[in-house]
């Protein structure tokens, strides 16, 4: 029964992510070649994020998993999981701070 659930909130947030990348407006080139560079970065850092939710989700169902069932190698997989994610998803805030 536990595993239909996880499976749904599974589809669910795959539905969910996968719908936003459809409805992300379009990149046009523009006169200055820094205004495409900076569309083209945007577009990477976006698509590193959602890389970096997936992560965090599947990181925050496996650490659940693992407490479940006493497994501490599922757990620490879970926790880097996470670890990686978060700092996927913040991966843009982060090169800002180091490069200024």
């Amino acid at each position: 029964m536990r595993k239909n659930k996880f499976l749904s909130l599974y589809k669910f947030i795959t539905f969910a992510i996968s719908l936003m990348f459809w409805t992300r407006g379009s990149v046009f080139a523009a006169d200055d070649p820094i205004t495409v560079v900076d569309n083209l970065t945007n577009f990477i850092f976006s698509f590193v994020r959602a890389i970096g939710v997936i992560f965090t989700g599947f990181g925050v169902m496996q650490i659940g998993i693992s407490i479940r069932s006493h497994d501490a190698t599922q757990r620490t997989d879970g926790f880097l999981s996470v670890g990686g994610g978060i700092i996927m998803v913040f991966i843009q805030p982060i090169l800002d701070i180091i490069l200024k």
